[in-house]
């Protein structure tokens, strides 16, 4: 199932922004453009 950065900060009670800073540092990230 795929879910939303606004479906899981509405389930939490936040905002979106919150919920893209939750993800933990394990999480790896890529940077795009620049």
């Amino acid at each position: 199932a795929d879910l939303s950065a606004d479906e899981i900060a509405a389930a939490l009670g936040t905002i979106n922004y919150e919920v893209t800073c939750m993800v933990g540092r394990r999480v790896p990230r890529v940077y795009l453009g620049g």
